[in-house]
């Protein structure tokens, strides 16, 4: 774990060194839930024209190996890529954070937490001028593990969930130490499993696009064909875009490779 810590850290570091943001955003800072004396927020950020009357909605939820990360890691990367381009597609990006796993706090109070901010947006759906029916999610590493258990295991209804170098299933992730991420009390092959999203879906989930380098060392793309494969077994809509050579985070992408992402981002939410 402390392995991987440290090269999420090192990556973060240079993802958020290596991408200016390209405009002034309109933002909206809201407080969704307190637990205790921390209060969880979500940023809202306004798309740039009014393309529907009641606009469609993205959730995104960060990575970070559970334990580091906020809802600003949207603004770098590939993650900025994506939400610039669904904000001029019309939509409204929601970027959220959760409780981080420091010692005292553990699985499920991070799944718990995105799923409490959805709730919050669609209860709030009239004054955010979101339609409650066109929602999608998407989230990197981590919190692609969080945002697949929310799509494919809650009552809530998404139209499409992207995956970003995403952890699928937690038993079959190599060096991954299960014990720091789940209460000691814990059963460590139930509790993987338990929030693995592998486990939950079915030929009611929603169509997913994943999308991931082949020489990523810290969520290996195995992750990602045993999703790919778990999908197509129950006839789920997938596509799986691999790029070959690139680690964890998709640094270094050519502007041929955004442009295909973007394509390939634009026809899947709409």
């Amino acid at each position: 774990m402390k392995k991987v810590l440290l090269l999420l850290t090192v990556l973060l570091g240079i993802s958020l060194t290596s991408c200016e943001k390209k405009e002034q955003y309109d933002i909206s800072t809201i407080t969704y839930k307190t637990v205790g004396d921390q209060e969880l927020k979500l940023d809202i950020y306004e798309p740039s024209k009014d393309i529907y009357k009641v606009r469609p909605a993205a959730i995104f939820v960060h990575g970070g190996s559970f334990v580091i990360g906020t809802r600003n890691g949207v603004r770098s990367g590939v993650r900025q890529l994506i939400m610039d381009d669904l904000l001029e597609q019309g939509f409204v990006v929601v970027s959220v954070d959760y409780r981080l796993l420091d010692g005292s706090t553990w699985f499920p109070s991070n799944i718990e937490d995105v799923s409490d901010s959805i709730h919050f947006v669609i209860s709030n759906a009239e004054e955010l001028k979101v339609n409650p029916d066109r929602l999608g999610i998407w989230g990197t590493s981590a919190g692609a593990l969080l945002a697949m258990n929310v799509a494919y295991n809650s009552d809530f209804t998404f139209e499409w969930v992207i995956d970003l170098y995403g952890i699928s299933d937690l038993l079959t992730l190599p060096e991954f130490d299960l014990k720091n991420v789940f209460d000691e009390d814990t059963t460590i092959v139930v509790e993987g499993n338990l929030y693995s999203p592998v486990t939950y879906i079915d030929n009611q989930s929603p169509k997913t696009l994943i999308i991931h380098g082949s020489a990523d060392q810290v969520v290996p793309i195995a992750q990602s064909y045993e999703l790919r494969d778990k999908l197509l077994e129950h006839e789920v809509p997938v596509t799986l875009l691999e790029y070959k050579g690139f680690v964890h985070g998709l640094l270094g992408l050519t502007k041929k490779n955004e442009e295909e992402i973007l394509l390939e981002v634009r026809t899947f939410v709409n």
